[in-house]
């Protein structure tokens, strides 16, 4: 009897301690939830904001080629923004693998569930994916920041350079 009643604590004590592993891993799995949704958001607006930036290029680089300016150094800015753009295009499809593969994850959890120790590795690795992902982004933001000035100067040159001409 005295065995029984040990045993039957000790299982108490372990099936605690696995309710209070899977509530924190509810928890991670919440949290991981909460980012991964904030982080769409950012990636939609980053997105969009790109393809403007994008456009933008293109459409100063025809004004440039309209107005007749043979500045080098803007035609080569122009060429070196649109490369940026490039790798910025690579790194967003990297992003849009990696958030699919968050979201195949995480309908597997939902409909296969995950033994404590997968999710602890899953979780882990989608949160250090996270962190990558917000870096990458606020890089590639300062970019978008500083070329976006460098085009907001090139338009107004552009602009006086064209009402210079119409007097």
């Amino acid at each position: 009897m005295k065995k029984f009643v040990l045993l039957f604590g000790i299982s108490v004590i372990v099936i605690s301690g696995c309710a209070d592993k899977k509530k924190e891993l509810d928890n991670e799995f919440e949290t991981l939830l909460v980012q991964h949704d904030s982080i769409e958001i950012i990636r939609s607006e980053f997105k969009s904001m790109h393809k403007k930036m994008m456009a933008e290029n293109e459409e100063l680089k025809r004004m440039v080629q309209a107005t007749g300016i043979k500045d080098s150094i803007v035609m080569r800015n122009l060429a070196q923004h649109k490369v940026i753009f490039k790798n910025h295009s690579a790194i967003i499809e990297g992003h849009d693998a990696l958030v699919k593969g968050h979201t195949e994850l995480r309908q597997k959890i939902k409909q296969e569930g995950l033994s404590s120790m997968e999710l602890e590795a899953q979780f882990e690795e989608m949160f250090k994916a996270h962190e990558k992902l917000l870096r990458e982004h606020i890089e590639m933001e300062g970019e978008h920041a500083r070329i976006k000035k460098e085009y907001e100067k090139l338009h107004r040159e552009l602009l006086a350079k064209q009402k210079k001409e119409q007097e």
